[in-house]
């Protein structure tokens, strides 16, 4: 979200109180909604991040067996794996190997240690992303950024509170708070209309669910 944006969602919203306006609170603001937002993209992110995690951990698994069949990497990774503490103390003695061959061990040995690393977590992330095997967070995310967060922001910078303004002839909610939601969310690049709901029925629906959640 960028000033640029920030001063587009204010012209649109045509609101009379923008003198206080704080543009970098604004725009903080903002961009902690648009985080919310990415959560509703959860169940195509993980999809993609599963993907990924499975063929880092192929790369990974093929690089270390592919060092175990040279002598230098077969060596390290022994090294790494149960003499890593002696060879450290070793070789800052001095007298114990050649500078630059010593340099050169520890890069490799470096190197493995990060492979092995990259490997524990990316294998540890998918467990975890498996077990998640419903993503029913996302509409919740949705619902808040739309039904909470987004009317909060509006109340903080234009010091007036989010309402509606219900149509006089049967038409589509409109007034300042609707149009500053719509512009946000095209900003945040997302759009609600095909899903069918309309931005007045997701922050009833929202503020119904927590209502009845206090109760």
């Amino acid at each position: 979200i960028t000033e640029k944006d920030v001063q587009e969602i204010i012209k649109r919203t045509k609101c009379k109180n923008t003198q206080s306006i704080n543009i970098e609170k604004f725009i903080n603001d903002l961009t902690l909604a648009r985080n919310i937002f990415i959560l509703s993209k959860i169940p195509s992110t993980a999809k993609q991040l599963e993907k990924d995690l499975k063929e880092i951990i192929k790369t990974s698994e093929k690089l270390l067996n592919k060092l175990k069949v040279t002598p230098a990497g077969n060596a390290a990774i022994e090294f790494e794996k149960n003499h890593i503490e002696a060879f450290h103390m070793l070789a800052n003695s001095s007298g114990f190997l050649d500078t630059h061959v010593r340099e050169r061990f520890e890069k490799i040995i470096a190197s493995i240690e990060g492979i092995k690393l990259l490997h524990r977590v990316s294998v540890h992330s998918l467990n975890d992303l498996e077990k998640r095997s419903h993503y029913s967070e996302s509409q919740k995310a949705k619902e808040f950024l739309i039904g909470d967060a987004l009317p909060k922001i509006y109340e903080r910078h234009f010091g007036d509170r989010w309402r509606r303004s219900k149509p006089s002839g049967g038409g589509k909610y409109g007034g300042p708070g609707i149009r500053f939601i719509q512009a946000c969310l095209e900003k945040m690049g997302m759009n609600i209309s095909k899903d069918g709901d309309s931005i007045e029925q997701i922050v009833r629906r929202y503020k119904k669910r927590t209502s009845d959640k206090s109760k």
